[in-house]
């Protein structure tokens, strides 16, 4: 037996359109920031050649993803110490 019991709501047609209307803002909210994000790039990293902005885009990013790769692996390693602890 669980020690815990979750309670179930059966869920309205009003509440299901509102999350979908919510998950629908929040999708064009993140693709609308990165394009942003991406046009100050270009405008900005190197406004006269769009192949050498993109390739240093490109270049920037694989940096910081392997720059908190490693800070990732060490997060995920605590965590896992720490659960390791609890059993």
């Amino acid at each position: 037996m669980s020690l815990f019991h979750f309670f179930h709501h059966k869920t309205t047609r009003a509440e299901l359109w509102r999350k979908r209307f919510e998950a629908f803002l929040m999708g064009a909210a993140i693709i609308l920031f990165w394009r942003g994000i991406w046009n100050l790039a270009d405008h900005y990293l190197f406004p006269d050649n769009s192949n050498l902005s993109a390739f240093a885009s490109l270049l920037i990013g694989m940096g910081i993803m392997i720059l908190m790769r490693g800070f990732v692996n060490q997060f995920l390693d605590e965590a896992v110490e720490e659960a390791e602890e609890y059993e």
